[in-house]
């Protein structure tokens, strides 16, 4: 009786043994396949923020080109304000050299119709003149 008792003893030792065997086998592939989950998480967020990253140097890039368009937008504007004033400028210089041309003609032909008035005068002067010289 003590043989079969120690005979089942030994089965139930051995069936403890192969559940402790058969549970470390679960938990150890439980263990890999939290290890592999984990692993694939990682990578899934690592690529994430690679993506984020490049997403944010995208975006770095496009506002850098947006404010280096403002500004070429601001420097046009102030180019074409300074081109203004100047052409202005310029067409007021003209206006008034224009004006002073005017003017100058002007006093030429005053002058030379006083020219010519003097000179009738003085023909007719010298007329008088060379009657008078005759009548002596």
């Amino acid at each position: 009786k003590m043989e079969a008792e120690a005979l089942k003893l030994k089965e139930e030792e051995e069936s403890y043994v192969e559940d402790w065997d058969s549970m470390e086998d679960d938990i150890l592939k439980e263990d890999e396949e939290e290890q592999r989950r984990l692993e694939e998480e990682a990578a899934e967020e690592e690529e994430r923020l690679r993506i984020e990253e490049e997403i944010a140097e995208e975006e770095i890039l496009r506002m850098d080109f947006v404010m280096n368009a403002k500004e070429d937008h601001r420097v046009l504007i102030e180019r074409n304000a300074l081109l203004k004033v100047k052409d202005d400028e310029e067409k007021k210089k003209k206006q008034d050299e224009e004006e002073e041309l005017k003017l100058l003609q002007s006093i030429v032909l005053q002058e030379e119709g006083k020219l010519k008035d003097d000179q009738t005068e003085l023909e007719q002067f010298m007329l008088e003149c060379l009657e008078n010289d005759e009548i002596e």
